[in-house]
């Protein structure tokens, strides 16, 4: 499944560091609300991280290395204004301003070390533990790898959007729901790449 060829995978290439948390708890957006294209943040929604999220996200962390595994942040929490820019620059793989999950502050892109370009080496052991252990810590995986038949002919989202995700499989992007709506994701069988489920068909509409 994985290629061997380079792929925007992040727009940052030093040392990330997660922005502080929020003292403001009490403003932040459910864990479970949409966002996507259609379904956009109020222009002056602008968390910082959610502490749940940061705390869940430094023990994923700690159990992975703990089995072999290292993760590193390339990205969490964009403001508006950087989500703009980011755009701007690659519009057709980077989601428009208040359009983005990276905006909630729940939201982290990861790799092994050092690795931020490739889908072969080291980050096929970050992509195969996030798979299988990624919800015991109350994340998905927003944009999983499906397979889909188009005209006869089998399709994937490998490449480009595709067989009903918004965006090209991103096994790194993964997102804080909570434990249980995360292992009620999983079981219900998102990752699996014949099924048509999906973490946003588990996501509310926020109402502006």
């Amino acid at each position: 499944m994985y290629k061997k060829y380079l792929v925007l995978f992040v727009l940052f290439t030093f040392t990330y560091q997660i922005p502080k948390t929020s003292a403001a708890e009490d403003n932040y957006l459910p864990l479970n609300i949409l966002v996507d294209r259609s379904n956009c943040l109020p222009a002056d929604y602008n968390p910082e991280v959610l502490s749940e999220a940061q705390i869940a996200i430094e023990k994923l962390i700690e159990v992975a290395e703990g089995n072999g595994v290292k993760i590193h942040i390339n990205s969490s929490f964009r403001s508006f204004a950087l989500q703009k820019s980011l755009h701007k620059r690659k519009p057709s793989v980077t989601a428009p301003p208040e359009c983005s999950e990276h905006q909630l502050g729940t939201t982290f892109d990861v790799a092994w070390p050092g690795n931020y370009s490739h889908w072969i080496g080291e980050n096929e052991l970050v992509w195969t533990w996030l798979k299988d252990n990624s919800h015991l810590y109350g994340f998905v995986i927003s944009y999983p790898y499906k397979e889909c038949l188009v005209k006869g002919s089998i399709k994937n989202n490998n490449y480009s959007p595709g067989c009903g995700v918004e965006y090209k499989w991103e096994p790194w992007h993964i997102r804080f729901v909570g434990k249980d709506l995360a292992s009620k994701i999983y079981n219900a069988g998102y990752l699996d790449p014949k099924s048509e489920v999906l973490p946003q068909h588990f996501y509310i509409r926020l109402n502006h």
